[in-house]
């Protein structure tokens, strides 16, 4: 029966750099501006309610009060905790584009109105759309390429293809593989047979024999 021989070649994960991937990067730098508006943002808003409105109260134009200070600030930790891995980084920019997403919907819906509950203006809006551009980008951030290795073929050197001829089921001619003789070990070889003159001739339409009286003396 013959033997399936294994597949010549296996996936591995490519290596990781030592320099951070590019959507890590901007990952990291998403994290680290919603910290920065986050820490200001409860500053400036300190003493208001917590979901107070107050047009004075601002950061570079955005207009901020205690609970969005809080979410900002969540978000930026979060991002800083998981930059570096590879599945949490997508899961971080995933996470930015659906929670800074229905900031931006919530917005551009509740600006200047009486249900604003995080004190929103379009600078705002503006800055939720940015960063929710971004961790989208960074959540659908092509996967780096599977590296094909070589993989040890059972009966040769490591790095050896299988050739059309090792395909699973393939015949191999006992001489090819080096199977004995069926006469064993030693016995002689068959030699070809030899015609003698005497001997019949099968001809296509009739059979011609020599004759007796030809034999004799």
């Amino acid at each position: 029966m013959p033997q399936t021989r294994p597949s010549s070649r296996r996936t591995r994960d490519v290596a990781p750099s030592r320099h951070p991937a590019l959507h890590h990067a901007v990952a990291l730098g998403l994290a680290v501006v919603l910290v920065v508006v986050g820490v200001v943002g409860l500053v400036v808003a300190a003493g208001m309610p917590w979901t107070g409105l107050d047009r004075s109260r601002a950061v570079v134009g955005v207009t901020v009060n205690p609970a969005q200070g809080v979410l900002h600030l969540l978000l930026g930790v979060v991002g800083v905790a998981v930059w570096r891995r590879p599945g949490g980084v997508r899961g971080y920019g995933l996470l930015l584009a659906v929670v800074l997403g229905v900031a931006l919907v919530y917005g551009l819906l509740a600006a200047g109105r009486g249900w604003d509950l995080l004190n929103l203006d379009q600078a705002g809006n503006l800055l939720h759309l940015v960063l929710a551009v971004g961790g989208a980008a960074v959540a659908a951030w092509p996967r780096p390429r599977e590296a094909f290795v070589p993989e040890p073929v059972a009966g040769g050197p490591a790095g050896v293809e299988d050739g059309p001829d090792d395909a699973p089921g393939a015949a191999t001619s006992p001489s090819a593989a080096g199977a004995p003789s069926e006469h064993g070990p030693g016995a002689p070889s068959e030699e070809p047979a030899v015609v003698s003159p005497d001997d019949p001739v099968l001809l296509p339409d009739e059979l011609v024999t020599a004759s007796p009286d030809d034999d004799a003396p």
